[in-house]
């Protein structure tokens, strides 16, 4: 019984440290038309490249492979890509390459890598309230447009792997890892 508890409290202390799970509600702007955001910068230069496609519906805008609406026509250029899209209902997260929760954005070939001309805006639900969060980076934390607080952090990030994709994902507080860790090593001493 005992160990059943420490198992169940080590499961629990491991979804901590990935982040909650959390949802992508409304519109993500990388500017365009009536948009508040910027660019997404890359390597866009030749879309029918086969090694460098940003061709819809495996490439460009997307929600964890899924196809999005587009509020605003796409502006293409070789070193830049302008739109802002959506899922209607939302889209919720999923384990990200890197284990995080996290949402997949943006599919496109190899190149440059992703970069931000300014800002992109993503509407996020946090613990339960539609939040609209500025990126003005890769890797860099996001914040609530007008001030406010996040739950957790949110962040933009690019990974490869078949294609190059963009992901927002949810960071865990730097505490819940050496949680994790103390409730292993627990764990460890209690069996000898």
């Amino acid at each position: 019984m005992r160990r059943i508890m420490i198992g169940a409290a080590v499961l629990a202390l491991a979804g901590a440290a990935r982040g909650e799970f959390f949802k992508i509600q409304g519109a993500v702007d990388f500017g365009g038309i009536g948009g508040n955001g910027g660019p997404l910068l890359g390597d866009f230069a030749d879309p029918t490249d086969p090694l460098n496609p940003v061709v819809p519906p495996e490439f460009g805008p997307t929600a964890n492979g899924q196809a999005v609406s587009v509020a605003n026509t796409p502006v293409a250029t070789p070193t830049s890509y302008s739109v802002i899209f959506f899922v209607a209902g939302g889209v919720n997260s999923i384990t990200d390459p890197a284990g995080f929760d996290g949402v997949e954005i943006f599919r496109g070939g190899f190149g440059a890598d992703y970069a931000l001309a300014s800002e992109a805006r993503v509407l996020i639900r946090d613990n339960g309230a539609d939040k609209n969060v500025r990126f003005t980076g890769i890797g860099t934390p996001g914040e609530v447009v007008g001030g406010g607080t996040l739950s957790q952090t949110y962040r933009l990030m690019q990974y490869d792997g078949a294609f190059r994709s963009l992901w927002v994902e949810a960071i865990p507080a730097p505490g819940a890892a050496a949680v994790l860790m103390m409730g292993g090593m627990v764990a460890a001493r209690r069996r000898r």
